[in-house]
């Protein structure tokens, strides 16, 4: 396959939002280096990390101009020195940098294969939502047999997975979603869906529970979500894994902790636990691929746009107004 000299890519220009995201057209196509892989993007995923990213709130984040996205599938064109478990033609999925684009470069290590029958477009979440919904669920959030977890935006792709996964670990579901998203979550096997925008959460959860609270949390909402998510827990051994920030910061003092809140506080990046805890990814990335051997996870369809409207993609996701996984198409 002859391989361009450039390629047509998004840009973010400044740290003000996806709306200053610009398509270019004559961005390099990059060189795989030592154990890279150069990787003809079929489809790349849009995350909230990505409109993180674009405001300047991600922590260790790029700075403009950067070539943006991080998550895509595609077929392995060319390999760098010393890669050998990899090969043009493979389909892979992966994390690297400039997603949104037509070619990108990944760790060969970190390129996971397509699972086969299914489209590059639907292994979208393969290895960033399915692998934080587990990691939030499994390792650290310990969830068991008869658990009620609370799971905050429910409607999005990490949100989705972990609600089809805690419904199989034999959990009771209480899910969060604007009305509209009700049915879809519902659809999925949660239990009972309280509207992320409106009411008491945690007075409907310790209703839900007979004033008990929730042994898990899940929580990615941010801002006032993450207040709601901790008077929601179970007290002393009522668990709450923070894995996003969408909302916005929302602190908690060691006085919350001591007097207010008296739970078990956990925070989840998956990219640090795939860079500290390498045997704990692996154990989940097996344990994932049972789960879909076994059909508890099945291959979605992201909701796709032209990669020229990455900017629109990113701007919605951030209003809360998607379902589901999205996915750009170069």
């Amino acid at each position: 396959m002859s391989i361009p000299a450039t390629m047509r890519a998004l840009q973010q220009t400044s740290l003000n939002g996806p709306q200053d995201m610009r398509l270019i057209t004559d961005a390099p196509v990059p060189s795989p280096g030592q154990g890279e892989v150069l990787v003809r993007v079929a489809a790349a995923g849009v995350n909230f990390a990505d409109v993180s990213k674009a405001h300047g709130t991600f922590a260790g984040g790029p700075r403009p101009p950067y070539l943006a996205g991080f998550e895509a599938a595609g077929e392995v064109v060319a390999v760098g020195e010393g890669v050998t478990d990899r090969r043009p033609g493979d389909r892979v999925v992966g994390i690297g940098d400039g997603a949104f684009a037509e070619y990108m470069v990944l760790p060969a290590a970190a390129a996971a294969p397509v699972p086969s029958g299914w489209t590059e477009r639907q292994a979208l979440g393969l290895v960033v939502n399915w692998p934080t919904a587990l990691a939030a669920l499994r390792p650290l959030g310990g969830v068991a047999v008869g658990h009620v977890v609370l799971i905050q935006a429910a409607a999005g792709a990490t949100g989705q997975a972990a609600v089809r996964m805690a419904k199989h670990y034999g959990a009771t579901v209480i899910a969060t979603a604007s009305p509209g998203k009700h049915e879809t979550v519902l659809a999925l096997g949660a239990d009972h869906v309280l509207d992320s925008r409106g009411g008491n959460l945690a007075a409907e959860v310790l209703r839900l529970t007979s004033g008990s609270g929730a042994d898990l949390v899940l929580e990615s909402a941010g801002g006032a979500a993450f207040e709601d998510g901790l008077a929601a827990a179970k007290r002393v051994t009522g668990r709450v894994v923070v894995y996003g920030v969408a909302g916005g910061e929302a602190p908690i003092t060691n006085w919350d902790l001591v007097y207010r809140h008296q739970v078990h506080v956990v925070g989840l990046n998956v990219g640090v636990l795939i860079q500290a805890a390498p045997q704990i990814f692996g154990e989940i990335m097996g344990e994932l691929s049972a789960l879909i051997a076994a059909g508890v996870l099945v291959p979605g369809l992201p909701t796709a746009y032209e990669l020229a409207d990455g900017p629109k993609a990113l701007t919605e996701l951030e209003a809360r107004a998607t379902v589901g996984k999205l996915a750009l198409l170069p």
